[in-house]
């Protein structure tokens, strides 16, 4: 009597016309697979990319809506690129010459550093010229000061002088 194995697969049958099962050996054989891993493949094919055979009647339907969607997806790109892409980038390269042509027109560090050097030794120079002039207004103001002092001294003198006894009361008239 013949042992059962339990757990070992049965492979089962498939019914199919004989034209169809011409046409499946020429395929299977074309492709160098048996019947078997075709019918494996095929199911795997069929449920790893949602393709149900009774409805999809061709992949060239697929293929062309796919390509109009592509096609759809590429004409929006290149509408972006006129419209946004192609104004920005002529916006950026117009600034950036810009931006280029005053940075070349600025001043540089060394021409700063030299014009703050200039002005300080301005300063410096009015500075010191500024002393002179109040050395000198100090200087000619002591001796104002002094001619004229000098000055009341001589006309006290001369009121003296002129008025020796003080009988006129000139001094207490000029100076009193």
């Amino acid at each position: 009597m013949e042992e059962k194995r339990p757990n070992t697969p049965r492979n089962s049958t498939v019914a199919v016309s004989p034209e169809i099962g011409k046409k499946l050996e020429r395929f299977c054989a074309s492709c160098g697979i048996t019947k078997k891993d075709f019918i494996s493949l095929s199911l795997d094919y069929f449920q790893r990319y949602g393709i149900n055979p009774a409805k999809h009647e061709s992949p060239a339907k697929e293929m062309e809506k796919l390509i109009k969607k592509n096609d759809q997806v590429i004409g929006f790109i290149r509408k972006q690129e006129q419209d946004i892409l192609r104004p920005m980038l002529e916006a950026i390269t117009t600034t950036e010459a810009r931006i280029k042509a005053d940075f070349d027109s600025l001043a540089k560090y060394e021409k700063i550093c030299e014009f703050v050097d200039a002005s300080i030794k301005a300063c410096d120079d009015i500075a010191d010229e500024k002393k002179m002039i109040i050395t000198e207004m100090n200087r000619m103001y002591d001796t104002s000061v002094k001619h004229n002092n000098n000055v009341i001294r001589i006309i006290k003198m001369l009121v003296q002088h002129l008025d020796e006894k003080g009988k006129a009361g000139l001094m207490d008239r000029l100076f009193g």
